[in-house]
């Protein structure tokens, strides 16, 4: 059996992990419009949407980020 290197993400989500080579326990960093932060991202349960990426930074708190596709 296969490790599920994306544990619960899909969808949009998933192709954005896809895209930038990122997996789930993978160190990251996201500039968004409120500031840059460094963490690490989290499993989803897989009945949650694929809108968000789950980010633990190091404060403790779990942060959802949602990355908007451009046509």
């Amino acid at each position: 059996m296969s490790e599920d290197i994306f544990q619960g993400y899909k969808g949009r989500s998933l192709n954005v992990l896809q895209k930038f080579n990122v997996r789930v326990w993978a160190q990251v960093d996201i500039k968004t419009t409120r500031g840059f932060f460094h963490g690490t991202v989290l499993p989803r349960a897989e009945n949650d949407d694929d809108k968000h990426i789950v980010i633990k930074i190091p404060t403790g708190y779990n942060n959802r980020y949602r990355y908007f596709f451009h046509s």
